[in-house]
């Protein structure tokens, strides 16, 4: 069994805790959609700069998508160690490092916004599409350079404005056909803008970070395929529905989303964030 990261006796909010369940449901399908995940995971590492005999944290790992990626790029000599609040994900994520050969690679069950991991104790810091998601990001990203060793760098990718588009569109749809009302209390904004990622950096006192961007669209030709990166993906969104009309809902969308065979295409963009250690004082 993973480890559990001791926490310091600081409370879960009920917010960050219902988002927990989420991402624990959707543990055992997640690395259906690690395509849509691994060519950003893979573009982070190159930001960081990530090479043999480097020490790296993952924040919020999922199931292991970029830890891997990161053994591969620090070696034998190097370390990863992935944390996440999601057991289930994390159970996942340690039975893959070892299946792939990874000693160096290890998972705890941990929050984001407080760990128990010692300061300057990195040479890099990732967190692959999750920030935005934290309940307090401002305490996430903190504690995040907190951990990175004062010459180390902290990277981060959140998604772009128009960032899943035809998934969100289709939901959007599926839940005014249904007249169906969702809510976005407790849910942080769905597609960050770079306004809110400079208003971040600023609370956080970093003034040297550097911002670039990505896009990638996947096609699919086999709409078994598409579905199931779907499936996979969709699982916030239906969040935000009642729990009672979440299936209804999620039919609808797929159904809309594969009617044409011709345009069975997933929309990722994001941006990539890097900079070192936050200014004291």
């Amino acid at each position: 069994m993973p480890s559990a990261c001791e926490q310091t006796g600081r409370k879960r909010n009920p917010d960050a805790q219902s988002s927990d369940r989420v991402w624990e449901a959707a543990a055992n399908g997640y690395d259906r959609a690690a395509e849509t995940f691994q060519p950003f995971a893979e573009w982070l590492a190159e930001l960081c700069l990530l090479r043999e005999g480097m020490s790296v944290l993952d924040v919020a790992c999922g199931t292991g998508i970029s830890s891997l990626v990161a053994a591969r790029r620090v070696g034998r000599q190097g370390q990863v160690v992935g944390i996440d609040s999601s057991p289930r994900m994390v159970e996942i994520a340690g039975k893959k490092a070892l299946t792939a050969g990874y000693p160096q690679v290890r998972f705890l069950v941990c929050s984001a916004e407080s760990t128990c991991l010692a300061e300057d104790a990195f040479d890099a810091v990732i967190c692959n599409f999750s920030l935005h998601l934290f309940h307090d990001e401002t305490s996430a990203l903190q504690e995040m350079t907190r951990v990175v060793k004062p010459a180390g760098k902290v990277g981060w990718t959140v998604p772009a404005p128009d960032h899943a588009q035809e998934m969100i569109a289709a939901f959007a749809r599926a839940c005014r056909e249904l007249r169906v009302t969702t809510s976005s209390e407790g849910h942080k904004p769905l597609k960050p803008d770079l306004a809110r990622i400079h208003e971040l950096l600023e609370r956080c006192r970093i003034r040297d970070a550097t911002v670039s961007e990505r896009r990638h669209v996947f096609c699919y030709e086999k709409p078994e395929a598409y579905e199931q990166v779907l499936r996979a993906r969709m699982g916030r969104l239906l969040s935000r529905a009642p729990e009672d009309r979440r299936a209804e809902i999620s039919q609808r969308m797929l159904a809309a989303l594969l009617k044409d065979n011709e345009r069975l295409t997933f929309t990722c963009h994001a941006y990539g964030i890097v900079h070192g250690k936050s200014l004291r004082g």
